[in-house]
């Protein structure tokens, strides 16, 4: 459930300080070398090592299709 997800990531950033930025209908044309690419549902944009492991253990325990 995407809005599960969010809010997961939301009460997250409460305890730590917005380490991951969340990004709604994000163009990946912004973020490839050739400027191409369609809109991302949800871009995720972690601060350090420890919000990237907890946003794929939260990727993970949603279920939610993800390309790294």
């Amino acid at each position: 459930n995407i809005k599960a997800l969010i809010a997961d990531i939301n009460a997250y950033n409460l305890s730590c300080e917005n380490s991951i930025i969340i990004n709604q209908n994000e163009p990946l044309s912004r973020h490839t070398t050739f400027r191409i690419g369609g809109l991302a549902d949800l871009y995720f944009i972690p601060q350090n090592v420890k919000s990237l492991a907890y946003l794929c253990e939260s990727l993970k325990k949603a279920d939610t299709p993800n390309c790294l």
